[in-house]
């Protein structure tokens, strides 16, 4: 099922929307927002919302995880957190120029995974564009 992903952000951003499909079929709508100038407005923001299809935030952050970085054996990378009024699970890393990035999974509706990919040039305005996101970040169906 498709997703309408809505966050309000003003125009130091340039945002773009699809909705793609999985290799099993399935739909996963895209949210893209990126700063337009990067010395006022450096963040990215990605946002994905599929049916989350019998599994949960936890096993879908250490995928990402694994996917994106590589997970050893014994290792447990992903934290806890609340967002969206939902238990959430997380990991840190940093983009191609050492600038922090969060990734967050959340069950944001029952049944409705999103996935949260927040980049910024450092970890106070990161910490404050998570708090806007979580603030304002509300999914529904299409």
């Amino acid at each position: 099922m498709a997703y309408k992903i809505n966050l309000p952000l003003n125009r130091d951003w340039e945002i773009e929307t699809e909705i793609t499909t999985t290799e099993d079929g399935d739909a996963v709508s895209c949210f893209y927002a990126n700063g337009l100038d990067p010395k006022k407005t450096p963040g990215t923001i990605e946002i994905y919302a599929g049916d989350i299809n019998g599994s949960d935030p936890r096993t879908e952050c250490l995928n990402n995880y694994d996917a994106a970085l590589g997970l050893e054996d014994g290792e447990d990378p992903v934290h806890e957190l609340p967002f969206c009024g939902q238990t959430a699970w997380y990991y840190d890393c940093e983009d191609d120029h050492q600038h922090p990035v969060i990734v967050i999974c959340v069950e944001i509706n029952p049944g409705v995974l999103a996935i949260v990919i927040l980049g910024e040039r450092n970890e106070e305005k990161l910490d404050e564009l998570m708090s806007y996101v979580d603030e304002n970040l509300s999914i529904s169906a299409e």
